[in-house]
Formats: C-alpha cells, structure tokens, sequence
C-alpha cells in the first residue's frame, strides 16, 4: 500500500480544552525500523485520541508480527505485560506525554502499540476496546483468586452506558439517591472490618487483552456505539461527550 507524502491530524495548540482543537496537516514519513503505519478505514469510524482501528498500510523492517493489510487496534499500556501494574508501566500511555494519540488519518506508532482487531468485530466496534473495554474485564477478572463468576452481582457506580450493555436476561436494580447522600459515610475502618477486597483499576495488561479478545470472539460479544461523527467535526464531538447525555462510546469518522 502506497503512502500518501501529506496526511491530516487533530492538535491542541493550547490547554483551552476541546474548543481549541485545530486540524493541521503534517508530512507522512516512511516507518522506523521498530513501527507500523496504519491508515484509519474511510469511512469506518474509531474513537479519538488513544482508542483506535484501522489496517495496517506499511511496516518496518524490524516489526515482527504484523503486515500490511493486517486489521489492529490500539494498545493503551503496551509496557504492561501481565501481572499487577507497576507505576512503570504507564511512561508509555498511548496520548500521554511521551507518545503521540491517534486522532489522524495515518498514525506511526511501534509495533507494540496495536493487535489484531476481534473476528466477529467491525472497526468501529473494535476501536472501543483500547481502554474502555480492557478497563471492564480487568475489572471483572484481573484478580486470578477473585473473578467474577455467573450469578454474582456487580455494582457500577456512575452506571453511565453499562446499563445499555446488560445482558438481555441479566437482572439491574437501581439505587437512587432522591434526597442526596447521607452525611455519614462508611469510614475506613468499616471498610477494615468488612473484610472487602480494594483495588484500583486502570486499563489493563496485554495479557487481558488476549483473554478479552478470546472472550469476544467466543461469545460474540458487541460493544455499543451511541454515535458517530464526521473527522471535520471533532469539536462538535467533544461538546457532546461534555454533555454526558449519551450511553457507550462516540467515535470519529475519518473522511
């Protein structure tokens, strides 16, 4: 696949939030020998900044596992191997200081920050799972002693678009707050004496995303998109995401 000299991305020039975002265009040059060129699908979708799909468009002489022509998405801690996180790990996020996000028509990254897309997934689809979706199953199952199992409950906090994505004979019971919260709160030493397991989640190791991927495609499991905009109108889709008025992801349409 022929690689265009010019491609188009979206940059902050400013910290004035999504209202300062510009569109500039930048010249494409040829991979390093450790990366990977892949061209975002036109028109398929993806999400912005660090969430991403697309086909592969060229490689490097070093990269190993994956050819042009190859269907990936992207890989948010790529350091983060398996086992339990270290502080380590997250130099390397994917739109974090050090490496550049995605919300580009061509994206040059190494080799490490993508794998394959799920069979039973389109692009769109897939471009959710980057944080998001290693997020939840490391969440459910990233304890080898404490993984969820069928019949147990879990409580999300917030809801947001996991009410959409229940199982259709799964049981929800809604727990509202009409009046506000209480003024007491559980302390830290009922936690103590609860004998509860605490742990903080952040994504997940690319071993979650290789038992992720497997559980997918076994059970045909489908992300939901709530709506998809045009690459002009990046601005628009981050006043939409502000508005919080939405269930599952918002993804751009590169065009």
């Amino acid at each position: 696949m022929a690689l265009p000299k010019i491609t188009r991305r979206w940059v902050l020039p400013s910290l004035d939030g999504p209202s300062s975002l510009k569109l500039e265009s930048i010249e494409l040059v040829p991979p390093g020998p450790n990366q990977i060129v892949v061209k975002i699908p036109l028109p398929l979708p993806y999400v912005p900044l660090s969430d991403g799909a697309g086909v592969v468009a060229a490689v490097g002489e070093r990269v190993k596992n994956l050819r042009p022509g190859d269907k990936v998405f992207s890989v948010f801690k790529p350091a983060w191997r398996s086992g339990r996180q270290r502080r380590e790990f997250g130099v390397s996020n994917l739109a974090g200081s050090d490496v550049q996000g995605i919300l580009s028509e061509y994206v040059m990254l190494d080799e490490e920050y993508w794998t394959p897309v799920p069979r039973n997934l389109t692009f769109v689809e897939a471009s959710t799972l980057t944080v998001a979706g290693v997020t939840a199953w490391n969440a459910l199952y990233g304890l080898s002693d404490h993984q969820l199992r069928p019949g147990q409950s879990v409580l999300t906090e917030g809801t947001g678009g996991a009410m959409k994505t229940v199982k259709s004979d799964g049981l929800v019971t809604i727990v509202g707050f009409i009046a506000g919260l209480a003024e007491q709160q559980p302390s830290i030493v009922d936690m103590f004496f609860s004998m509860a397991t605490f742990r903080s989640v952040h994504c997940g190791s690319l071993e979650h995303y290789s038992q992720m991927i497997a559980a997918i495609e076994q059970h045909d499991i489908k992300p939901h998109v709530d709506r998809i905009f045009g690459f002009e109108d990046v601005p628009a889709a981050y006043k939409y995401m502000s508005e919080q008025n939405f269930i599952g992801k918002i993804c751009i349409s590169v065009e």
